[in-house]
């Protein structure tokens, strides 16, 4: 048979075993011979033939049109539809063709378009897709190779939508397997709310025994994640809207939100599928956000295909940059459940603040994981700045809640800037307060930090400043700090210093609190501060303490006892510490002084002001001893107000101060007596050192040293709290003067003070008035000294010696008052109603507060006008009468012995009756008349009373 020419033909047959079966027609064809399939030298002329083929995949009807030599030449159009084919694990539905024909050398070549309404492979689903064919067949129909050009409307998955599939690809393979290359590239596409305008995959593909296998790569473009993961990045933002690291966390949040909103990602993939199972496998990708951020993956990233249950496994390494992205470095592997990984974070800095962590580790498990690093960080704090604290971070979450640190740990910092407070590199050791340094649960924070032994150094304002403390806990749920054992040192010596036994507040917002046991002293202000409690705030860079403490004197031997305050003020700001506060005693709170104190940390230059205002003193109430251990043996009993103000400046070259207090009117006992009315103002050139210019001037209105003298006005000098220069004194005295000469009076105890006293021009008339002896008159002119030493025994008169300038008169007025002094005593007694004189003179001698001895003498007696004469007295007139009175009492009886001295009943009751018998035995012997009186007269009684 050479040809065969057919207007309507219908075939059946089918494929088995990789060759094509016509039923009867095989009998045309040559007998087997063991080799494939071949077309026959047959000339065939087919108007229209159809073919109904079973094959594998499913029915197939072919029609046939054309004509030519089966073998080698044959033209026609070969269309071709399919409801269902189904192979390797793919279904196709109504697939349509129409194919341009043509034999050459016994290979079929086919060209034209195939049209498959709906192909499902495994979960995806491609819809309205159209194939352009290139394809050439073997002679036995078991091979075939050519390309084809794709497009589909769109490809489909549970939660995919590819939209407007092109692309083509080329395949050569026979009826187990065909393999060949695919580039396709879609529209938009929409995973899980996560869209793009652009999806492309291209590389190698194989399809057959029952599976199918991809490797290329696959790029997306304009890609928008999801809306919702996208404000959940924003949202960052808010959730820590203050805080250190709100500029990083801020920063961050926007640039991944920024980068999420649109980028381009590519990457290379393989793919997997057989029976349906597969995977899907990326071994790198590249992603370029538009914000310029950057990320790339190596390493291997597997999502499994098998329906719900799939899965995904990763292990590589993961960079990212550009576009205020971090630059970091994570190596990462997955271990069943949990991915675990390591890497890095270079500095990243935002608004001020800068981050950086290193040795990260990490583990990430379903909705739990922990990671750890070592953080570099550079930024604000509530109140200032740090600038390198590194600290090692160890986190753990679960679902619901959050531990960073719950073990102990060493923090260092290179400064640390908190309002004027300043400080420099530091390493610091500790430890989690309630389980971890910081803990989130449901939301709440909780947690805290405890500092073991801090020691910081660095600047307060311009001023140099150490701190250190026995220990401090920080609690993050309460924003309460708790310090114990703290003690501050600041200037360049640390000159000013304050300890505090315990300190306690808040440390967010405002830091502010209470403190107790506060003791210290500011510079070189000699006074120490004890006892502190009150209230402290850290505000606009100054530390404010407000409260109550002690202030007690800064020398070995106090120079005064310690006072209170209530209201003490102290603030530290700018390089300067400003105190200010109301001093009392410690008993019975009486209000002493107003001292406000200015000291400049940086040049250790500084001022106390102090102000006295009516400080009153009042025997049964506040005392000078009650102030001052120095007036104790020196004064007493004081009564009278004192005011004044000093001032005490220092600097590094030493302190200096002034004053000036004074009194208008004073009573006071004093080592040598009583004073009444002392008025002075003294100015102090050494306040501290208790020194006053010379030439200072009290007046007084009296003082009593064993004789009361008044309206006195007194010039001396103190030279220190021990020592008073006395440069003179002067008081009205009898019509006179009582004159103090220049002396050094030494406070200490175990030595003498020594007190000169000139009488000058007393008149007795005036004397005996001021001393109230109404019954005697006399006349006359005084002048001496009286030497006194006053001791820890107390004082006396050494030396002692007042004489009468010229003669004079004594007369007693009285009456008499003792009746029985006999007839010669009466007798004398009226005869000396008055008695002059030509001489006296008075020693004294003895303590003030003991036996004065006094003695007297006065010569040349005789009788006076007015007085009764007989035969006796112009007798005794005649004699040459000297006396020799001793007194020996008490000097504060002095003043009745001295009435006896001008009393004549004291003088006729004692010694006229001795002189008469005197002079009657020596009468009576007929000697020669000897003086009247012995050279010393009688002792008289010890300890006599008026």
């Amino acid at each position: 048979m050479l040809a065969i020419r057919a207007g309507q033909v219908r075939l059946r047959g089918r494929v088995v075993g990789g060759r094509v079966s016509l039923g009867a027609i095989d009998r045309l064809m040559p007998p087997p011979s063991g080799k494939p399939f071949s077309l026959p030298a047959l000339i065939v002329d087919v108007a229209d033939a159809q073919v109904l083929l079973q094959t594998p995949a499913g029915t197939m009807r072919l029609a046939v049109a054309g004509k030519g030599m089966l073998s080698d030449g044959f033209k026609g159009v070969v269309q071709a539809n399919a409801p269902r084919l189904a192979m390797a694990g793919c279904v196709m539905l109504r697939a349509e063709g129409r194919l341009a024909v043509q034999v050459r050398m016994s290979q079929f070549g086919l060209t034209g378009p195939v049209a498959i309404a709906n192909a499902q492979c495994g979960l995806t689903g491609v819809r309205a897709a159209r194939i352009e064919v290139q394809a050439q067949l073997s002679e036995a129909l078991d091979r075939w190779r050519g390309t084809v050009d794709v497009q589909a409307q769109a490809i489909l998955q549970p939660e995919l939508r590819i939209a407007a599939l092109d692309g083509g690809a080329s395949f050569e393979g026979g009826a187990n397997a065909t393999q060949g290359r695919i580039a396709l590239r879609s529209g938009g596409f929409d995973v899980r709310g996560n869209r793009g305008s652009i999806a492309a995959v291209a590389g190698a593909y194989r399809v057959g025994g029952s599976g199918v296998s991809f490797t290329g790569q696959a790029q997306l473009g304009s890609v928008s994640l999801m809306p919702s993961l996208r404000r959940d990045v924003e949202r960052l933002d808010r959730r820590v809207s203050a805080g250190p690291l709100q500029p990083i966390v801020a920063a961050l949040a926007r640039s991944a939100a920024a980068a999420m909103r649109n980028f381009d990602a590519s990457g290379d993939l393989s793919m997997a599928y057989r029976q349906g199972a597969g995977a899907l496998t990326l071994s790198s990708a590249r992603v370029r956000a538009a914000s310029g951020g950057q990320a790339d993956f190596n390493g291997k990233a597997r999502i499994g295909l098998d329906g719900p249950a799939s899965t995904v496994r990763a292990a590589g390494t993961l960079a990212t940059r550009g576009g205020g992205l971090p630059q970091a470095t994570l190596r990462f592997f997955q271990e069943r459940d949990q991915i675990r990984g390591s890497g890095a974070i270079a500095p990243y800095a935002a608004g001020g603040a800068r981050l950086s962590l290193a040795d990260l580790t990490f583990q990430l498990g379903s909705g739990s994981g922990a990671v750890s690093a070592l953080a570099d960080f550079t930024g604000g704090t509530s109140q200032g700045r740090v600038e390198q604290l590194r600290l090692p971070l160890s986190a753990v979450w679960a679902p619901g809640s959050l531990s960073v640190n719950t073990r102990c740990f060493d923090a260092a910092f290179d400064r640390l800037a908190v309002g004027g407070l300043v400080l420099g590199p530091h390493r610091l050791a500790a430890c989690p307060e309630g389980g971890a340094m910081v803990r989130l649960e449901q939301g709440r924070m909780s947690g805290g930090v405890r500092l073991q032994q801090p020691r910081l150094a660095g600047m307060l304002g311009a001023s140099a400043l150490r701190f250190e403390a026995q220990q401090a806990r920080f609690d993050l749920r309460r924003q309460r700090l708790a310090v114990a054992g703290a003690a501050l040192r600041l200037g360049p010596g640390g000159d000013t210093r304050m300890n505090v036994a315990a300190l306690s507040g808040v440390f967010g917002g405002t830091p502010h609190g209470m403190f107790s046991g506060l003791s210290g002293q500011i510079g070189a202000v000699p006074l120490l501060v004890s006892a502190g409690s009150g209230d402290w705030q850290l505000k606009g860079g100054a530390l404010a303490l407000a409260g109550g403490l002690e202030v007690r004197d800064t020398a070995t031997s106090a120079r005064f006892h310690p006072l209170a305050t209530q209201n003490a003020q102290v603030r530290v700001s700018g390089g300067e510490v400003r105190a200010s506060a109301t001093l009392n005693t410690l008993q019975g709170g009486v209000k002493v002084a107003d001292v406000r104190i200015g000291h400049a940390l940086n040049s250790g230059t500084g001022s106390a002001e102090i102000r006295v205002d009516q400080l009153r003193f009042a025997e049964r109430g506040l005392q000078p001893g009650d102030l001052t251990p120095l007036t104790f043996g020196v004064i007493a009993e004081v009564n009278g107000a004192v005011s004044g103000q000093g001032r005490i400046a220092w600097s590094r070259d030493g302190v200096t101060s002034s004053g000036t207090f004074g009194t208008d009117g004073i009573d006071l006992a004093a080592v040598f007596g009583p004073l009444r009315g002392l008025a002075t103002t003294l100015n102090f050139t050494d306040l501290l050192g208790m020194r006053t210019a010379a030439g200072q001037m009290a007046t007084v209105a009296e003082i009593n040293p064993g004789v009361p003298v008044t309206d006195g006005i007194l010039r001396f000098q103190i030279l220190d709290s021990q020592r008073v220069q006395v440069e003179g004194g002067r008081w009205p005295f009898a019509g006179g003067e009582l004159v103090l000469k220049p002396t050094l009076l030494d406070f200490s105890e175990s030595v003498e003070r020594r007190l000169t006293f000139r009488v000058i021009g007393a008149d007795a008339a005036l004397f005996l008035k001021e001393m109230e002896f109404d019954n005697i008159s006399a006349t006359g002119t005084f002048d001496g000294t009286l030497p006194m030493v006053f001791d820890a025994q107390g004082g006396r008169i050494e030396g002692g010696k007042l004489e009468a300038r010229a003669g004079g008169s004594i007369a007693y007025a009285g009456e008499v008052s003792r009746h029985d002094l006999g007839f010669w005593g009466n007798m004398a007694f009226q005869a000396l109603r008055s008695l002059n004189y030509r001489s006296l003179s008075i020693g004294m001698n003895g303590p003030l507060a003991g036996d004065m001895v006094t003695d007297i003498r006065f010569a040349g007696v005789s009788q006076g006008k007015g007085t009764k004469s007989n035969f006796v007295i112009r007798r005794l007139a005649r004699l040459p009468f000297i006396f020799n009175i001793r007194i020996s009492a008490p000097f504060q009886q002095l003043l009745s012995s001295v009435q006896s001295w001008y009393d004549p009943s004291r003088l006729i009751e004692r010694n006229l009756p001795a002189l008469l018998d005197e002079q009657s035995r020596a009468a009576a012997d007929g000697a020669a008349q000897p003086p009247v009186q012995a050279p010393d007269s009688q002792s008289m009684r010890q300890k006599e009373r008026k």
